[in-house]
């Protein structure tokens, strides 16, 4: 038996590191994907073509030291992978993707704050890393003894590259018609994986980032062309056009802000805010996979990207003119940027410019006390407050991203002590989770910030010439069984995603509007309200108050490629949640979700063709 296996021991290696990665594959599909979803069995021989091609051309190495070598770097990348794609899934149900290799280091700065090693159960790791271990000692038995050359291949081993390369070559023709469009679309992860698997993922990942980068004169050729047909025709007026114009806008984007834990008692400013002014009932965060950033840049542009990688990198040297912050200071304003993080993070400190902000002021420009997790926003509000609201002849708009109600919330801070000791104080919440007191606390900080700024701005006469845009970047992803436990509005898996945006200034009168928007329409609305035209093209989303003299344009809001919501169709990945199935017309489906597409490729040919570079402003 030993010198069968010595005599056959590169396909003992083969079949070794084959097995580590299907065990990957079976235990993320165990933890994640639902066992009615199992993929289908043509789509099984697309996964063990992907997960064999590598280790397949290892075994063309002569020397059984060199292969063991590239066997165990093989076994220890694609590990790092596995927890990553764990990591990502069970807090943004998101996947690792090369294209995100820029951010990797933003990446390992947010991971510490987290554990790593949530997805699994500590007995469940400690099987993995048995196997692991196991076979990584069997593999140094079978290449380490003595160090092997063998000059003929055997046929069988050509065999198994020729297959698994075949395979992968024909895969076209191996996926269903239903399921084509997901098959060419590896941008949109999590639908992906749920059809056809991580490695197989992993491959087209890999493929499409290696065909984009040899393709890139072709594709920014087929992006000018779609973008022939972009008009000049400007925004409409709606009833409250030009209402608010030439008010100082101050724009706050609240990390992870959950309306259940909005307490009027002990986040009485946070509280006020939120329910006056226009208060938007049904807005719907539109974040990719959750991340502030592209929140974020949503808010600030009106615009998308679904690609996998990270276009605050990629793009930081195009030019967003029609972006917010520059649409502004060409109509007056001065523009600057905040957030109590470094200024590296997501690239924004190159990103805030390309958007046009004068200045980003950020961690590095400030001095905090020190913390468990995140640095304080109220810490953030005094020391810059000055710079919120500075004192000036012309008007200005200031974008403050907050940071204290960044998650984890699964333990607590001592940073949080004094509000941990007014939460005990009134009684209320004695019966709650510490996931819900950790986000309670954490938003009592955040509150005593804005009464800071409220107090600033009253103290220097800006409170009425003041607009206050309050809007949260996504739900509170670290803790989604709190968040589904505490909100009162869950319908649907869409309802989830709602998230609080409010309009504020003392001489609004109160209005609670139901229409149904999202984070696209929050930079229309607002220069609609200042009375700024824009060319419509430029945006995908709209003033809310057209809804009022019926001239907001009906479209789906787009979560994704096989996300949206329409007023005939709710979908999510694969599953239709309204209509009913045997309601649905088919027909509608395609031309919607083929209309959802092109808008998305619209958008990238933006980014693609840096359509909006023109002369800075001076």
């Amino acid at each position: 038996m030993k010198n069968w296996v010595i005599n056959n021991k590169r396909l003992f290696e083969f079949l070794s590191v084959v097995f580590i990665l299907l065990l990957f594959e079976v235990a993320f599909f165990y933890r994640f994907i639902a066992i009615e979803s199992f993929i289908e069995p043509r789509y099984i021989v697309l996964t063990l073509a992907s997960i064999s091609i590598i280790p397949a051309i290892i075994l063309f190495f002569k020397s059984s030291k060199v292969r063991f070598i590239l066997e165990i770097t093989y076994i220890f990348i694609q590990l790092v992978i596995f927890i990553t794609n764990t990591t990502l899934f069970h807090f943004k149900q998101d996947l690792f993707s090369i294209g995100m290799i820029f951010d990797i280091g933003d990446g390992l700065k947010m991971g510490i704050k987290y554990n790593i090693f949530v997805a699994f159960k500590f007995w469940e790791w400690l099987i993995i890393f048995s196997i692991i271990i196991a076979i990584v000692f069997f593999l140094s038995y079978l290449t380490l003894k003595k160090n092997y050359q063998v000059k003929k291949i055997p046929i069988g081993y050509v065999f198994i590259l020729i297959c698994s390369f075949v395979i992968l070559s024909i895969s076209g023709a191996l996926i269903k018609p239903l399921d084509k469009s997901i098959y060419n679309l590896p941008q949109d992860k999590r639908n992906f994986v749920f059809t056809f698997g991580v490695a197989t993922y992993n491959q087209k990942d890999t493929i499409n980032i290696i065909t984009d980068l040899i393709s890139q004169r072709y594709q920014k050729l087929s992006a000018y062309e779609l973008l022939e047909n972009v008009n000049e025709h400007n925004t409409p007026d709606s009833p409250v056009t030009g209402t608010l114009k030439d008010k100082n806008v101050i724009m706050i984007m609240m990390e992870t802000v959950e309306e259940y834990c909005v307490d009027e008692k002990l986040t009485p400013t946070l509280h006020y805010l939120l329910n006056n002014g226009y208060v938007f009932e049904n807005t719907y965060g539109v974040a990719k996979t959750n991340y502030t950033y592209d929140a974020e840049f949503k808010s600030l542009t009106s615009m998308m990207y679904y690609n996998a990688d990270n276009f605050m990198y990629v793009y930081d040297e195009n030019e967003f003119t029609n972006a917010l912050p520059f649409v502004l200071r060409e109509n007056g304003y001065s523009a600057n940027s905040f957030h109590g993080y470094y200024k590296s993070y997501f690239n924004r400190d190159k990103m805030h410019q390309a958007l046009g902000f004068e200045r980003y002021y950020s961690y590095e420009d400030m001095e905090f006390s020190e913390v468990d997790f995140w640095p304080l926003d109220s810490e953030m509000f005094f020391q810059m407050k000055d710079k919120i609201a500075p004192l000036q002849d012309k008007p200005f708009y200031s974008f403050i991203i907050t940071l204290s109600t960044h998650g984890s919330f699964a333990q607590r801070r001592t940073e949080f002590s004094e509000y941990y000791k007014l939460i005990d104080e009134d009684g209320r919440f004695s019966n709650h989770e510490e996931e819900f007191i950790n986000l309670l606390a954490a938003q009592m900080d955040l509150d005593k910030g804005l009464e800071i700024l409220i107090d600033y701005l009253k103290s220097k006469h800006l409170y009425n010439d003041t607009v206050i845009l309050l809007f949260s970047d996504h739900k509170n992803y670290s803790s989604f069984e709190i968040t589904e436990k505490y909100s009162n509005n869950i319908y649907t898996k869409y309802d989830y995603d709602k998230v609080p945006f409010t309009i504020f200034n003392p001489e609004i009168e109160t209005r609670k509007i139901e229409y149904r928007t999202s984070q696209y329409d929050i930079m229309p609305t607002l220069l609609d309200l200042l009375g700024i035209k824009v060319c419509k093209d430029y945006y995908y989303g709209q003033s809310v108050f057209l809804n009022d003299n019926n001239l907001y344009e009906n479209r789906p809001i787009i979560f994704g490629y096989n996300r949206w919501i329409d007023d005939n169709l709710i979908v999510y990945d694969k599953d239709i949640l309204y209509p009913l199935e045997e309601e649905i017309d088919e027909q509608y489906y395609i031309e919607l979700r083929n209309l959802i597409h092109q808008t998305i490729d619209k958008f990238h040919a933006f980014f693609m063709t840096d359509y909006f570079r023109k002369t800075t402003i001076e």
